[in-house]
């Protein structure tokens, strides 16, 4: 076994928890019903205080027209024609009383001597204060054995259904109602609030089962046809096996039972009572999970209207802003435009300067290009001058010398 939480351990091979450590088998047993465990106070007080139920007397009347209805349908499906009952841990006794009622030779087995009382006084029924491993061995073969929220309180299951099987029919059928480990660790039941945590009741639920385990509980045993049904509470498994195919009554022919006799049709007619309250809770339930939708869908609406105003809020502000930052844009563009026009007009007078002065420049050329002609010719004339000199003083020259020459001959 591994461990599962600090009062179960999970066998490895079924999944199946299990209580421990637990008190010894004598614990279990009813000898003094004011002070052992399952005696009277399990009923008048330790149900009502530790988990809220109702008390021995409330259920006694709850039970007739709830879940014992819903037992019944789902029986009779199998089982239509009335034959012999037990009902192991039958309680207070509603529904051997319900099984009695449809025609049924219907028993209880109960291990508390007043609550066994109770229930012959309250219901009218014969319920034998007893244990199955007590009673078997002598116990008239049963056409349907019935076990609502027992097969977990067994201390020795294995051993306790060994004894349950063999007062069963080659036909006959066993049903069940236990809570359904559902292969969850105790870690993610806490993290998502799993309803099967209130399951986990220490030195009360000793074995708590999964389908696997069951199954192999009951083919060990040579229950090997096994219908699982849709549980009334959704930490449960509800199961009706036998050790013959198993083959179904048609709704009619149980209506047509139930209307065969004046004592039936009322539980016929509580059977459809208890149809259109289940009708109406469950459109109930509907019209509350789609008002619960709604109301979300509001919730989630009023949270992105909210959003919404917050951003219209936002974006108004950054509007504002937006609106003042255009304008103080336009004024610039404004400004940027005047100074465009003043750049402009400036632009146009330089352009007039720069032309006027190109004007003067092509006039300043031709002066200069007239000027650099006047200059050339002036060095051509200075140049006929100079040869001109040369010329004139070479002549100047010669005739001086000739003019020695002459003076000297005088």
């Amino acid at each position: 076994m591994d461990n599962f939480s600090e009062k179960y351990k999970k066998c490895r091979e079924c999944q199946t928890l299990i209580n421990t450590p637990r008190k010894n088998e004598v614990f279990y047993e009813v000898e003094n019903d004011e002070d052992d465990f399952y005696g009277k106070k399990y009923w008048t007080g330790h149900q009502v205080d530790n988990y809220g139920y109702p008390n021995i007397f409330q259920r006694s009347r709850q039970d007739l027209t709830g879940r014992c209805l819903y037992w019944l349908r789902k029986v009779m499906e199998y089982k239509g024609t009335p034959g012999k009952t037990l009902e192991i841990g039958s309680g207070p006794g509603a529904f051997v009383q319900m099984l009695k009622s449809v025609g049924f030779e219907a028993k209880g087995l109960e291990l508390s001597p007043w609550v066994a009382n109770y229930g012959r006084n309250y219901h009218g029924v014969e319920i034998i204060n007893s244990k199955i491993e007590d009673v078997s061995e002598n116990m008239e073969l049963k056409d349907i054995v019935v076990m609502m929220d027992v097969l977990e309180h067994f201390t020795d299951p294995v051993e306790s259904m060994r004894h349950t099987l063999s007062v069963i029919k080659n036909d006959g059928i066993i049903v069940i109602q236990t809570p359904c480990y559902n292969h969850m660790s105790y870690e993610e039941m806490i993290a998502t609030n799993d309803p099967f945590l209130i399951q986990l009741k220490d030195q009360e639920h000793l074995y708590l089962f999964s389908t696997k385990a069951v199954t192999m509980l009951l083919e060990s045993y040579g229950f090997k046809y096994i219908n699982f049904i849709d549980p009334l509470f959704p930490y449960d498994m509800f199961l009706i096996a036998s050790a013959e195919e198993l083959v179904q009554v048609g709704n009619d022919q149980v209506t047509a039972h139930l209307q065969s006799k004046p004592e039936t049709r009322l539980i016929l007619a509580l059977l459809d009572l208890y149809d259109e309250v289940n009708r109406v809770s469950n459109e109930a339930e509907i019209r509350l999970a789609n008002n619960k939708k709604l109301e979300q869908l509001l919730s989630e609406c009023e949270y992105d209207r909210e959003v919404r105003i917050q951003t219209i809020h936002k974006l108004e502000s950054l509007l504002k802003e937006s609106e003042a930052d255009r304008e103080a844009r336009l004024q610039s563009i404004q400004k940027l435009e005047e100074l465009l026009k003043e750049s402009e007009a400036d632009r146009e007078a330089r352009l007039q300067s720069i032309q006027k002065l190109e004007e003067l420049l092509k006039e300043s050329e031709a002066d200069r290009e007239a000027r650099l002609i006047a200059i050339q010719k002036l060095e051509s004339l200075l140049k006929e001058s100079e040869i001109d000199r040369e010329a004139r003083l070479e002549s100047i020259q010669k005739l001086e010398k000739l003019l020695q020459e002459k003076q000297g001959q005088v």
